[in-house]
């Protein structure tokens, strides 16, 4: 071929086209492409390889954002739906406990980092979800019902200062 092409043709999932640099076009009308070895397609366009590419990034940058939309909706629906699978779930004094205990947590982190006792590069400060997650999970609930859990505030898990003791109760701060 005198002059290089770039074809592009229908495929079933997104983007919905596909492309690539022709290196034949058959009798027929339907053209072999780089990267094919042993197919033909049925153009729907055929531009110069420079407009071509050009095209191609267009639609890669479009393919990419519609992949991160469809991550987030899936993100955003599973967080819904989620809720809905969960077997326990706070109460209201089960949500004022809990804010709490998390504001215990701050407060000993800092008492602790503010001495220099210790340090907080690898250890989060457990969130809400942390304990409904555990709830849900059975981890840390005795026969009677009662949630009792040692949350580490900081990286030192081998001294006792590094804990802060979450104790719920079932009916009173979950069901």
């Amino acid at each position: 071929m005198k002059h290089k092409l770039y074809a592009f043709w229908e495929h079933d999932i997104p983007p919905y086209v596909l492309g690539g640099e022709v290196t034949e076009i058959k009798s027929n009308g339907r053209v072999c492409v780089k990267g094919f070895t042993g197919y033909s397609f049925l153009p729907l366009q055929i531009l110069p390889l420079e407009e071509g590419r050009a095209k191609q990034k267009e639609i890669d940058l479009a393919l990419k954002n519609y992949k991160n939309t469809i991550k987030k909706a899936e993100e955003e629906l599973r967080s819904h739906t989620k809720q809905l699978s969960l077997k326990y779930t706070l109460t209201e004094i089960g949500h004022e406990h809990v804010n709490d205990f998390l504001k215990e947590c701050s407060a000993k982190r800092k008492e602790i980092l503010d001495a220099g006792i210790d340090t907080a590069c690898q250890t989060s400060l457990p969130t809400k979800a942390d304990i409904l997650r555990e709830l849900n999970d059975g981890e840390n609930i005795d026969d009677s019902g009662e949630y009792d859990s040692d949350w580490a505030v900081t990286d030192n898990t081998d001294e006792d200062f590094a804990y802060v003791k979450c104790r719920l109760a079932y009916g009173i701060d979950y069901r």
